[in-house]
């Protein structure tokens, strides 16, 4: 059974620095897992302590399982990861309503995700799955999750690997899954929200709270849309647009101009 973990960064973004590299060159690819993304040798070298943990041989993983669809599997997997990742962190930070939770609840909490395939062939590779499950996760939760796998061995790997994600209190940890492929990352609210983070993510604000829960409200009505139409870039729209109808409606109340 294969098992898939990704490090922190997105397919745009260099897992080390996070920047995206000039605009006119590609992001280099690790050979090996052909997953992890850098601008530079430098990046890719500094990267390696952390990324030696979740660093994958696919090919080594196909060669030893007899299941003749799992190669066509696992890149279908990967195209759809490589389309979605962003937004798979970022609806996953949205549903996590952070302005509203306490202290450190990102050291014991992460984002799970359970993707189905659609059964027409006929949608781009986008659109190609649906929501299954989905939500924020205690680490009790997850370890359940995991030991329910009737493998043994596998079961050893996917919750060592699973535990190998650094937690950091500021740093949303994701766990994607699809039949027996798992992808496990982490990002941080600003990477994403660069510039709306602070917005709702803010406990000392109650306009970050009213925010935060407004989004979190808006994660489980509108992803599982996004995800079925294929829309992986609709977060951003749906996060401009709330923080700045919040910021006009406070202003009109403050009798601000």
């Amino acid at each position: 059974m294969p098992m898939l973990q990704f490090c922190a960064g997105t397919n745009d973004r260099c897992y080390e620095c996070n920047n995206s590299g000039p605009a006119d060159t590609k992001l280099r690819t690790c050979s090996r897992c052909r997953v992890a993304r850098y601008c530079s040798p430098e990046c890719q070298r500094k990267n390696w302590k952390l990324h030696k943990l979740s660093c994958n041989d696919h090919k080594a993983i196909i060669e030893s399982d007899p299941d003749p669809t799992l190669e066509d599997n696992l890149k279908l997997f990967l195209k759809w990861l490589d389309h979605w990742k962003d937004a798979v962190h970022a609806w996953g930070i949205l549903s996590a309503d952070l302005a509203n939770q306490a202290p450190g609840y990102l050291l014991n909490n992460s984002y799970l995700l359970e993707i189905e395939k659609r059964r027409s062939d006929k949608h781009p590779t986008r659109s190609k799955f649906i929501v299954a499950r989905n939500g924020m996760r205690t680490e009790a939760q997850m370890r359940e999750e995991i030991m329910r796998l009737p493998n043994s061995n596998y079961r050893a790997q996917i919750l060592s690997d699973f535990e190998g994600v650094p937690r950091d209190p500021r740093m949303l940890r994701v766990t994607v899954r699809w039949d027996t492929f798992y992808s496990n990352s982490g990002d941080y609210p600003v990477n994403l929200f660069p510039d709306t983070a602070s917005a709702f993510c803010n406990p000392l604000s109650a306009e970050s709270r009213l925010i935060s829960t407004a989004l979190a409200l808006t994660w489980r009505n509108k992803f599982p849309e996004h995800v079925r139409t294929g829309n992986a870039t609709g977060y951003v729209e749906v996060v401009q647009k709330l923080v700045q109808d919040s910021k006009i409606l406070v202003d009109t109340a403050l009798g601000v101009d």
